[in-house]
């Protein structure tokens, strides 16, 4: 690990002259214990068990040398042998209690090992030895009785033991030395590899301690000490969710908020509970909940918050957000029945109650009125016509046929395996002024220009023009090649494919034509969080890593359409995030949209699902591993990312606010902005790279490319990209690019329309250029901003001033839509 500036550092190991250790065991222990973050995977493997080995040797030649037994826990914690770890630690421990020392002694020479204590008794309370660790604390507090990282310890203990003056007596002197030291780094021990010893000065270490804190003020009815921390807490709790912390922190405080109110519960502080829960409701959205799922404390903790409620309004919304709430942490059947036990009565019978009845609570055994339907009742929803279809548009594939999948660079990825299947979906909308929208939502990776062209000849026909057609590719990582213009080892293009499925479309515009019926349509909204950002910025490095910290944009939108003839509900869900779940894998697979629409028609509120790809170029689909983000890389990750968008969809349905479309209004349009190019290629350049073995095969494909389609050097200066704008209703805006723009994009877009709950961002539409990033990643560079254009067969990265020119052309767009303000 990386040394902290003025923190502890170990004395040199003792060697006697007849005891030679080799140099290279020396370097071993010095590149694990001290520098261990310059290893990794298989290295730092190897080097652990390679530098065991000489070690045993040592104490083997000199049993009493308890440097080398103190490294030899480390390492074993290293190797996650927790066990070998324990018995090594105490070995350590036995040899420093035999030496007679004085505390000069203690503190110069000795002072390290003895974080021997600190090591031992966070693994005693990983174990759950809780006694013998606390033991172990009191022991080596009697040495170092101001050491921090022992206070931590105690306080520690003392919450798993459930003993509230331990908390106390270790908790208060540590955030005493966190005051004192908070300008100074000479407090705590390093890091140690693979997180087996945590930092207790880190921000969540702190924060536990709060929390250990406040729940033994709770226990000893310290009312002063409680209001005291909370106050300071929640506002630092406030000013962090603004920073948007990282995923670790965010759970701990989500876990042990939780856990404070189970706390005050268990000693009927109603009033603070409710400050709590308040607190957690107001803060965190259903789907970080979900984080922390398994989450006991809190499903107990609401389920006894619903049964309190009045039969009133307010108490039934209140009685069905809590479980609902319990049911996502748990999956427990019980919380579900219970809320439709609350729904079977007669909402009407909400307008009769005035006043709360202190007897009519909700209990297990009693039914409730339900609460009012969550559609707007104050407008009349308009009739729109719509039609709707679904085909399957997996490939045929086996050992024999496999197919070339597009999206990753590098190594050709051929699949001979289906994971999950490729879908897409049609759907048909008119006006009563018979102006038609088409929507198509495809399991591709994007509509190649041959695919728009074809669909766009036969819309016509139908009267349907190119600015009312919407072909939005999900950008699955794990589909056939349908683009023709990018990179080989992107995807070998698959031209029968990409024209099957576009001839698919077409030939089904005449059913969706013939099939219209009367149909409802309104406008929900909900937030979601399956992904992270992509690029993170380290000091000035671009690297392709996950990114908790910075913007992105959750914020989910939804059209739900009701068919009157055919009974049918379907809905439209708009979202930002990459399908890029399945990491490697060589199968065909919807990735996390596929899994999602089965989830929500399983949950049985819609009949179909549409999921439309929104601004996600620098998005990428994401897991929690040990409390960080990860970019998932499973099929059951990308199952689980699925669920939590159709549960967060399901709490919109029930609970959220639908607002119907109340007038029957289409209305779209589109222009060519013109993006600017960095610098124009030369065409001698071009020529000699495109030959140009020392040259990566990207850029020589890319000049070659470039050659043969510009052969007389002319290159343009500009990169030309076709928006479309859209708005149904004149309330609910679809902003459409051809291109995969960042986050930013979407969020900026959002704010300059009259309706930004209601604005539908859609990349991968109509065709995929190229990625699109904002002025802000431009600058940045790295990654798809420099790299992506090779990819894509651009003559250059592009410019500054990206921002203002798609900011002119939706504003152009935009004032030619029919948009009336509420």
């Amino acid at each position: 690990m990386k040394k902290k500036k003025n923190r502890k550092t170990a004395p040199p190991i003792n060697i006697k002259p007849e005891e030679p250790m080799a140099a290279e065991s020396l370097n071993s222990i010095k590149n694990l214990i001290d520098a261990g973050h310059e290893l990794s995977g298989s290295n730092i493997q190897d080097k652990c068990r390679e530098t065991i080995e000489l070690l045993h040797k040592k104490v083997e030649t000199n049993p009493d040398d308890y440097p080398a037994y103190f490294y030899l826990s480390q390492l074993y914690m290293n190797m996650k042998d927790e066990n070998r770890g324990i018995e090594y630690a105490k070995k350590c421990l036995a040899l420093l209690q035999r030496i007679k020392n004085n505390r000069d002694k203690i503190n110069n020479e000795l002072s390290f090992y003895y974080s021997i204590y600190h090591i031992l008794a966070l693994a005693l309370i990983s174990q759950k030895n809780y006694n013998e660790a606390l033991d172990v604390v009191k022991e080596g507090l009697q040495k170092l009785p101001d050491e921090i990282d022992l206070l931590y310890d105690l306080a520690c203990a003392g919450y798993f033991l459930n003993e509230p003056s331990l908390i106390i007596k270790g908790g208060e002197s540590y955030l005493r030395l966190i005051s004192q030291n908070e300008n100074k780094n000479n407090i705590g021990l390093p890091n140690q590899g693979n997180n087996r010893i945590i930092s207790t000065t880190s921000q969540s270490a702190i924060f536990s301690v709060k929390c250990w804190l406040i729940i033994a003020y709770i226990q000893i009815n310290n009312t002063d000490g409680f209001a005291k921390l909370w106050g300071e807490m929640k506002l630092q709790l406030k000013e962090q969710r603004a920073e948007e912390q990282p995923s670790d922190y965010k759970n701990i405080a989500l876990t042990f908020l939780v856990i404070i109110a189970e706390s005050l519960l268990k000693q009927n502080e109603g009033r603070k509970f409710l400050e709590i829960s308040s607190f957690l409701l107001t803060n965190y959205v259903v789907h970080q909940l979900d984080s922390i799922k398994g989450a006991a404390e809190l499903a107990s903790a609401y389920n006894m918050l619903a049964q309190q409620q009045d039969k009133t309004e307010q108490g039934i919304t209140i009685a069905i957000s809590s479980l609902n709430i319990a049911w996502i942490l748990t999956d427990d059947s019980q919380y579900l029945d219970a809320i439709k036990k609350i729904k079977m009565n007669n909402f009407s019978q909400l307008e009769e109650i005035d006043q709360p009845d202190a007897d009519n609570k909700f209990t297990d055994n009693q039914s409730s009125t339900v609460v009012k339907s969550n559609k707007s009742k104050n407008s009349v929803p308009a009739f729109f016509r719509t039609a709707f279809a679904e085909v399957n548009i997996t490939p045929k594939i086996s050992d024999s046929n496999p197919v070339y999948l597009q999206g990753m660079a590098g190594k050709e990825r051929k699949a001979i395996g289906v994971g999950s299947p490729l879908k897409m979906q049609m759907l048909l909308i008119e006006d009563q002024n018979k102006i038609k929208l088409l929507f198509v939502s495809a399991d591709i990776f994007g509509f190649g220009s041959e695919m728009v062209e074809l669909v766009r000849n036969t819309a016509s026909a139908w009267g349907i023009p190119p600015e009312g057609i919407i072909l939005n590719a999900s950008h699955t990582h794990y589909a056939p090649c349908t683009l023709s213009h990018t990179f080989r080892t992107i995807g070998v293009y698959f031209k029968e494919y990409s024209i099957e499925v576009a001839g698919i479309i077409s030939n089904s515009i005449a059913t969706l034509y013939n099939s219209l019926e009367e149909s409802h349509i309104y406008s929900g909204k909900t937030d979601v969080s399956i992904g992270v950002k992509s690029i993170l910025n380290n000091s000035g490095k671009i690297d392709f890593e996950p990114d908790s910290t910075a913007n992105y944009d959750q914020h989910t939108p939804f059209l739900l359409l009701e068919q009157k003839k055919s009974h049918k509900t379907i809905i439209m869900v708009n979202h930002g995030c990459q399908p890029t779940g399945l990491g490697i894998e060589e199968n065909v697979s919807a990735d996390f949209p596929g899994y999602f629409r089965e989830e929500l028609i399983k949950i049985g509120k819609v009949d179909h699902v549409m999921y439309l790809q929104g601004a996600s170029g620098d998005i990428k689909e994401a897991s929690t591993l040990n409390g960080c983000k990860v970019f998932s890389q499973t099929s059951e990750e990308t199952q689980i990312n699925g669920k939590i968008m159709a549960k967060g969809i399901e709490s919109a349905l029930d609970y959220g606010q639908l607002i119907p479309l109340t007038e029957s209004i289409i209305s779209y349009t589109n222009q060519i902005m013109y993006l600017r190019l960095k610098k124009i290629p030369d065409i001698n350049r071009i020529n000699e790279l495109k030959i140009d073995i020392l040259s990566a095969p990207v850029v020589r494909e890319w000049a070659s490319r470039l050659s043969s389609t510009y052969p007389a050097g002319d290159f343009p200066n500009a990169l030309a990209l076709d928006m479309q704008v859209a708005v149904i209703g004149k309330i609910v805006t679809f902003i459409c690019f051809p291109a995969g723009p960042v986050t930013d994009i979407g969020i900026k877009l959002k704010k300059l329309t009259e309706y930004p709950e209601t604005t539908f961002i859609l990349g991968y539409t109509n065709g995929l250029i190229c990625y699109l990033p904002d002025d802000k990643a431009i600058s940045q560079g790295g990654y798809e901003s420099d790299i992506s254009p090779y990819y894509y067969m651009i003559p250059y990265p592009l410019a500054k001033e990206v921002d203002a020119e798609i900011t002119a052309t939706f504003k152009h767009c935009y004032s030619k839509m029919e948009v009336n303000p509420i």
